[in-house]
């Protein structure tokens, strides 16, 4: 195995690293997509319909048709983080349970979930 050192490491200029950005010189270009309601499409996603399909592939517990995602715009910009409240219901014997929780995508990405 060889070794790798600072000096034999690669180190590439960070622009190398985003050159085709670089290459299209398109930073400055303002991007405003919008759905056909109008809302504003953040970085070309449909986050609302992605976390709906999360959790009908990693959450079996709950009922997939029953699973409904919303924009909460009640969050105050200064937070600096985008909010959705996520409805369903747990299926349960011999009744459903209406489950509600909000999950806020923070700084970086990260989504949290918590309890309503």
């Amino acid at each position: 195995m060889v070794r790798v050192s600072s000096k034999t490491r690669l180190s590439p200029p960070l622009m190398y690293v985003f050159r085709a950005a670089h290459e299209a010189k398109d930073s400055k270009t303002k991007v405003d997509i919008r759905t056909a309601a109008g809302d504003r499409v953040i970085a070309s996603r449909h986050i609302p319909r992605e976390i709906r399909a999360a959790i009908i592939n990693f959450e079996p517990r709950l009922a997939a048709a029953s699973v409904h995602v919303e924009r909460d715009m009640t969050v105050d910009p200064v937070e600096l983080k985008i909010r959705f409240i996520v409805r369903a219901d747990l299926t349960c014997d011999p009744v459903s349970v209406p489950v509600e929780f909000i999950a806020d995508i923070i700084d970086g990405g990260k989504i949290l979930i918590n309890r309503r």
